[in-house]
């Protein structure tokens, strides 16, 4: 009996090794671009079922979600509360942004532009519709740089982009994956975006974390059932207004 345990412990301490790198030597920065720019290029668009947990200044805020998201900048939420109650459905096409709000008596139809501000409001994530669809696609956006390094730290890179008081910093896992993208001005970090559980048939992140330290918000976003690159009805960006509610105009 002992031996056995012994054997299974070696099992177990043999199988939660880290999968060697890939990389028999260092790669170079233009190496490391070249890679980010392949493997977050595969995606323009994801059909799926999420959970979603909001922490804004201390509070925190869960919901089950139908996401449909497209390159560059379509977007379409369908909020649900833990009961299975749709209290909220967002779409927007990249103009325009509209919002049918299932929670009070009578619903509310609101539409306007799809500004930083108006899908603020609702999303409660402080970025831009075209920043917010590329994190969610595994296409973290990569900002103008002067200088390019590459660190290696145990069994990730670190790649290093600076841009005067600009920085951003991309981290790659063992397999070269994008795990982690921190954003920087003057060396305070403004923004951090990590990737977990990758799909072992797609090699898609299934979990996605955001959090924007300055305004002490945190969100992460759990897919499952997931179709990735679907064909898309332009339809779907859409919502009509409900005939027994006034629409009321987002400014």
């Amino acid at each position: 009996m002992r031996l056995a345990w012994l054997l299974l412990l070696l099992l177990l301490s043999a199988c939660t090794k880290p999968l060697p790198p890939v990389w028999t030597e260092q790669p170079q920065a233009d190496q490391l671009l070249a890679r980010l720019a392949e493997q977050t290029s595969r995606y323009q668009a994801f059909d799926a079922t999420a959970r979603v947990g909001l922490t804004v200044q201390g509070k925190f805020m869960s919901s089950q979600q139908f996401l449909t998201v497209e390159r560059p900048a379509r977007l379409r939420a369908d909020v649900l509360t833990g009961f299975g109650q749709l209290i909220l459905q967002l779409a927007t096409d990249g103009n325009t942004m509209m919002v049918l709000l299932n929670n009070t008596v009578p619903g509310r139809y609101l539409y306007g532009p799809a500004t930083y501000e108006n899908l603020s409001r609702f999303v409660r994530i402080p970025l831009r519709l075209s920043d917010l669809v590329s994190f969610l696609l595994y296409s973290p956006p990569v900002n103008s740089f002067s200088s390019a390094v590459v660190k290696a730290e145990e069994n990730q890179l670190l790649l290093v982009l600076s841009n005067g008081t600009r920085k951003q910093e991309v981290i790659f896992d063992s397999q070269l994956r994008v795990t982690e993208v921190h954003y920087f001005k003057d060396e305070t970090l403004e923004l951090t975006v990590a990737y977990l559980e990758f799909s072992v048939v797609d090699d898609f992140p299934r979990q996605m974390k955001i959090a924007v330290p300055g305004q002490e918000t945190t969100v992460s976003v759990t897919l499952k059932e997931v179709a990735l690159n679907p064909v898309i009805e332009p339809s779907r960006f859409q919502l009509e207004k409900p005939a027994n509610i006034p629409a009321e105009e987002l400014r």
